[in-house]
């Protein structure tokens, strides 16, 4: 497990590892806040992977705000 930075959602720690299914993501130890899993990860930069993380955090924030109103 490598610590590599603060989550985009929570300010979190993030650690990349290993799921259930033993591939490899980027996910925060305390909102759950994950990057998805798929065979040319390895091929990401960090930069990449923190972006895919903050996208799916403005998608979240975006469907709760539809759902809302």
């Amino acid at each position: 497990m490598v610590i590599i930075n603060k989550c985009p959602k929570c300010q979190g720690t993030l650690v990349f590892a290993n799921n259930l299914d033993h591939e490899e993501e980027l996910s925060c130890i305390n909102c759950g806040l994950s990057t998805p899993t798929m065979d040319n990860f390895h091929k990401l930069s960090g930069t990449e992977m923190l972006m895919m993380l903050a996208d799916k955090n403005d998608s979240y924030a975006r469907a709760q705000t539809i759902t809302k109103s």
